[in-house]
């Protein structure tokens, strides 16, 4: 009987530290599993923030993709103006050519129409002349009637100043002419030099939209290097993206893992049962042993203590938990008082402006009353009784303030 007790007791140990290291590892196998779980949480935290930040700069790109293309449709046209400002030069320099030839032509047609003002106005001089020596002639004629020859002679001379009167007319005419010609093309020379200011305003129009040109170009360079910044922030999104996919392709093994260790774990546990079993049966068996039976005993005595302190507590909670709520009401119920205390107070403080405002009345009342003189002094000796009256109920009015104001203080400081 002792050999088969000792071979009972030694199969119980040898159950109880095998069942033990099963606990062990089923412990150490559901530390794996939380924390398998909380990685694969936090895997698919980073991934939903990744596809999130993947939308982000999806939708940045299709935004820094439809201003490209405006940027480029900007830069086209922009190109079509820079090539029509160096049209617009060519031609300017073209017409610049031929204003100065134009230019130069003027300054001829000037020289020319000095020379012809010059030659008039001694043309003018010499009729001036002749006319003055025709009209002496004519004198000359009328006092010397008699004097035939010397009128036939005179009537030659006349003849021939008519003569030169005339062909200096002639050349009057055909300066008149020229000078009319040399007029229209000053005119024209004057239409050029206005197409000529024209096409200098057009040309500093040109320069400064050139200058606009170029500082659209240099904002557009420096959008596309934001555009491709963000580009490159792409790229590196999307190969984090892959690392997570890996760490997610991880992951799910990690998790084939743990099923295949929950299995494991599961058939440990019918082991463990199947143990268990054999232990109550070795129990049955050594029913004799008083030590073990003793043991038991004083462990489940302890686990009657530790109840019994565990519901003790959890009484000392709920009893704080009551408390807690009775203050909680108490303190709303205080401040619900308050709340009426100063909805009170501020209905007696606009009764004691009402009141102030009736005084000031009254008061306004008696002076004008005063005025009148003593015909009217038995209304003032009511309207000053009313004023006592009223003065006295303002004084009780502030004096309930005041202590509806310390009971509020009292109530905050309780609070």
């Amino acid at each position: 009987m002792k050999f088969e007790k000792s071979q009972l007791s030694a199969e119980k140990v040898n159950l109880s530290e095998h069942s033990t290291i099963i606990n062990a590892k089923i412990d150490l196998l559901h530390s794996e599993i939380k924390h398998l779980k909380e990685t694969s949480k936090n895997l698919k935290s980073q991934n939903a923030e990744i596809n999130q930040k993947n939308l982000e700069l999806s939708d940045l790109l299709l935004k820094a993709s439809k201003k490209i293309t405006n940027y480029k449709n900007e830069i086209s046209t922009l190109q079509m103006l820079q090539n029509k400002v160096n049209n617009s030069q060519e031609n300017s320099i073209d017409y610049q050519e031929q204003i100065n030839q134009l230019k130069l032509q003027l300054t001829n047609y000037e020289n020319v129409v000095r020379e012809q003002d010059e030659h008039i106005k001694r043309i003018v001089e010499d009729k001036k002349e002749l006319k003055e020596k025709i009209k002496d002639l004519v004198k000359q004629n009328h006092s010397n009637d008699n004097k035939s020859q010397k009128s036939y002679v005179q009537r030659n001379d006349f003849n021939e100043y008519q003569i030169k009167m005339n062909h200096v007319e002639t050349e009057n005419q055909r300066l008149i002419k020229q000078v009319q010609h040399y007029q229209l093309l000053l005119n024209k020379a004057n239409d050029f030099e206005t197409e000529n200011i024209k096409l200098h305003d057009l040309l500093v129009k040109l320069d400064n939209e050139k200058k606009l040109l170029q500082s659209t170009i240099e904002d557009y360079r420096i959008k596309q290097a934001q555009t491709d910044k963000i580009v490159q922030a792409k790229t590196e999104y999307e190969a984090e993206i892959e690392i997570l996919k890996s760490k997610l392709k991880k992951n799910e093994e990690f998790e084939v893992k743990n099923r295949e260790i929950e299995n494991e774990m599961k058939k440990m546990k019918e082991q463990n049962n199947i143990l268990q079993l054999n232990n109550s049966k070795l129990q049955d068996q050594i029913n004799d042993l008083k030590f073990v039976a003793v043991e038991q005993e004083k462990i489940k005595r302890d686990i009657v203590q530790f109840e019994v302190e565990i519901q003790e507590r959890e009484i000392r909670e709920q009893n704080l938990s009551k408390k807690y709520r009775y203050y909680k009401q108490k303190a709303r119920e205080q401040l619900a008082v308050i709340d009426n205390f100063q909805t009170k107070t501020n209905d007696i403080t606009n009764e004691l402006i009402r009141i102030k405002e009736r005084e000031a009345q009254k008061e306004a009342a008696l002076k004008q009353k005063e005025r009148y003189g003593n015909e009217k002094n038995a209304n003032l000796v009511k309207l000053s009784r009313e004023l006592m009256h009223e003065k006295a109920k303002n004084a009780r009015l502030e004096m309930r303030v005041k202590d509806k104001q310390r009971e509020i203080s009292m109530l905050s400081n309780n609070i």
